[in-house]
């Protein structure tokens, strides 16, 4: 054993789970000396053990330092991008313009270029205008997924913003991640089943309230979570049930 307390095989998983640039859990149990039938189990029975996520984390730290990057110097990059991806909207790169509008020319010598150059008469509808990317801010940059071209013309893919927004909202506090949020939606439910029983609201009906509040902000659904429940229960009915940081065959 080594002082991470792990053995060789959890040690391959570690090294190829941070290797690979699309964190594929199955693929790197695989690659670390897992049988395929069960790696599926594997890599999510490894991905519970404590020893193996602060492995990988130290493994994601060195690989950070080794390419120049420290992590002080990344929490305030980190930070720009989900405050930009959070703040910039769709509408800040692509316009509707009207008949009126100084940028019509513009919209109409875009669409012409992505028609091959061929123009078309301006019968006076509202046109789609995008803001040249060397016009872009930096904060708008960061809020792009991606640039596309299709049959219609450029499509701009933003970044989650919900995503963002939630990110954001854990990091600063304002929600809190996790076991609280879920506790607070439970307190949530029981009040509204107290209120169609026509029962008098509960003591508890702040937290309630605000446990809702913070399942809107962390995007939770109540139904979802009931839903995911019930899978659980079905995955182990007829299968067994490995118990934690029991990894398979």
């Amino acid at each position: 054993m080594a002082e991470n307390n792990l053995n060789s095989r959890q040690e391959r998983y570690c090294q190829e789970y941070t290797a690979d640039p699309k964190r594929n859990q199955t693929r790197a149990a695989v690659r670390a000396g897992y049988s395929e039938k069960s790696a599926r189990i594997n890599a999510s029975i490894l991905m519970k053990n404590p020893n193996i996520l602060r492995r990988i984390k130290e493994l994601e730290r060195e690989a950070l330092e080794e390419a120049g990057y420290s992590i002080e110097a990344l929490k305030p990059l980190i930070m720009r991008q989900l405050a930009a991806q959070a703040t910039v909207d769709a509408s800040d790169l692509a316009h509707v313009v009207y008949k009126d509008d100084e940028r019509r020319r513009a919209a109409l010598e875009q669409i012409a270029e992505a028609n091959g150059g061929q123009g078309s008469i301006d019968f006076g509808e509202p046109l789609i205008y995008i803001k040249p990317t060397s016009e872009w801010t930096a904060e708008e940059r960061a809020a792009v997924k991606a640039i596309r071209p299709t049959k219609e013309g450029i499509e701009i893919v933003m970044h989650d913003k919900q995503g963002a927004l939630k990110a954001l909202a854990e990091i600063t506090g304002i929600v809190k991640s996790g076991v609280d949020v879920t506790l607070s939606i439970s307190d949530s439910i029981a009040e509204a089943r107290r209120r169609a029983r026509g029962a008098a609201p509960g003591p508890d009906m702040g937290v309630g309230e605000a446990g809702d509040h913070a399942a809107r902000w962390a995007g939770l659904d109540v139904g979802a979570q009931k839903d995911e429940q019930h899978e659980h229960c079905e995955t182990h009915n007829g299968s067994r049930a490995y118990g934690p940081g029991e990894e398979t065959e």
